[in-house]
């Protein structure tokens, strides 16, 4: 039987309920699964809509100013999802499922994430809030709404998931709107040489900023060189094949050496994996990482590659070990941002400065508006209690997989690699509405297992 089948015989099974505890019993796990992709499948499929905003428009500083509008058109769906799923799982445990005690000491990540939250609206209550509180600026649109929705949207809804299938189709369609994304960076940046709005000097797809295009192309090399790694048939090797060489040649050309660093580090995150699980070193991980390598050396040598800004960077942190108070240019001045950052959470160590409070200090002291290191940004925005439970909890994702080694699936070991991947560039980079999510989509889908209840 066909899964369009035994979809359409379910729907008819739980359509023929004769009282709510018959329907809540005949909404099955794989069911709730499916439920609980809703609001990420469609946080996902928004590229879809911009890619048809970028068709309309076609000039980048058009397709930019429509973007955080087609997201906003897409809230209303993901949150009637959201809000059927959570009916779903508060009916399911009150009729048969753990205590919610049980549960959280079950999930400490949970409660971790939860604090964080808590802290960031006690926080910007002690600081005032302001026009760009809720919904953030106009650039940005980071408020603490966004804040939150990362967590108990994104992160959350993924975290339900068990079912390996599910997780797949979701990892399938991020990584086949990568490569739509790939065409039309290189028809945009190469082709269409009429559009005057663009000034950057590598390609960024329909992202506000180069760097931006590099996290999202971080995370999809990286989700294809894995489930290529994981992956048994041949076909489907073939093509994650094809979509991480892609995506690693538009890296090289998008230069954001943060994202490169960051997969260089998924990689060597993906190997310890392995051969903690297996207890043998995974040869066709390696071998991706020898592509991934490869490629950039090429690209390299044909003038587009990283390997110069990798030895830059070892130059940086020599500079920033022998004279960390002279190295204000090291890491493109990224030295010179976290310098006065850690100076303003030094200032207000327990509530931070309010949402995008620090941006005309930074701005002046260093020439930019935000941290570029998502960590001290989080301590400058919210306090250091806030920042010390985020960490936490996104350590706790980790801690809870390798205590459950044994039955970690390939495809939730794929997922905790793009997320560790990002988490690496979150060092170098910023947060943003459209990029940031990728962060709590994969984590949560690396959170649970199949055999877990």
């Amino acid at each position: 039987m066909s899964i369009w089948k035994r979809a359409v015989k379910r729907f008819q099974i739980i359509g023929h309920s004769e009282s709510v505890g018959d329907f809540l019993d005949n909404v099955t796990d794989k069911t709730f699964d499916c439920v609980a992709a809703m609001p990420v499948l469609l946080w996902l499929l928004h590229i879809v809509v911009v890619m048809e905003t970028v068709l309309k428009l076609h000039l980048r500083i058009y397709v930019l100013d429509q973007y955080p509008k087609d997201i906003a058109a897409m809230l209303p769906s993901i949150l009637i999802c959201y809000a059927i799923m959570l009916a779903l799982l508060i009916g399911k445990n009150v009729r048969s499922g753990p205590t919610l005690r049980t549960s959280l000491k079950n999930n400490p990540v949970y409660i971790l994430f939860l604090i964080a939250m808590l802290w960031m609206l006690l926080a910007v209550t002690v600081d005032g809030w302001t026009k760009i509180t809720l919904l953030g600026d106009d650039s940005r649109y980071e408020g603490i709404l966004s804040y939150w929705g990362y967590i108990a949207v994104l992160f959350f809804s993924a975290s339900l998931i068990r079912s390996e299938r599910v997780k797949r189709f979701l990892c399938d369609v991020s990584l086949v709107l990568s490569m739509a994304l790939f065409v039309q960076a290189i028809w945009h940046y190469y082709f269409f040489k009429l559009d005057i709005t663009v000034d950057e000097p590598y390609p960024t797809s329909v992202f506000i900023q180069f760097n931006h295009y590099g996290y999202y192309l971080a995370v999809n090399l990286m989700l294809a060189a894995l489930l290529f790694v994981v992956t048994k048939s041949i076909l489907g090797k073939m093509l994650y094949m094809l979509c991480f060489a892609a995506n690693a040649v538009m890296l090289n050309l998008n230069m954001t050496f943060g994202a490169w660093l960051a997969c260089a580090c998924g990689f060597i995150f993906a190997l310890t994996a392995f051969a903690v699980r297996d207890r043998r070193l995974n040869l066709k991980a390696l071998a991706a990482f020898i592509v991934f390598i490869g490629i950039t050396v090429v690209m390299t040598i044909a003038g587009h590659g990283q390997l110069g800004d990798l030895l830059h960077f070892f130059g940086d942190v020599k500079e920033v070990a022998s004279d960390p108070s002279g190295a204000n240019d090291a890491g493109t001045t990224r030295w010179a941002l976290w310098k006065a950052t850690a100076g303003y959470i030094r200032q207000r160590p327990l509530f931070g400065w309010g949402i995008e409070g620090i941006d005309d200090m930074l701005q002046k002291a260093a020439g930019s508006s935000r941290t570029h290191n998502e960590y001290l940004q989080y301590a400058a925005t919210f306090g250091i209690p806030e920042a010390v439970a985020y960490v936490a909890a996104l350590i706790g994702v980790f801690v809870r997989a390798i205590r459950r080694r044994r039955i970690l699936s390939g495809v939730t070991l794929a997922c905790l690699t793009v997320a560790f991947t990002y988490m690496v560039s979150a060092c170098f980079g910023i947060t943003l509405y459209n990029t940031a999510p990728y962060l709590f989509i994969f984590l949560g889908l690396g959170y649970r297992n199949r055999a877990e209840q």
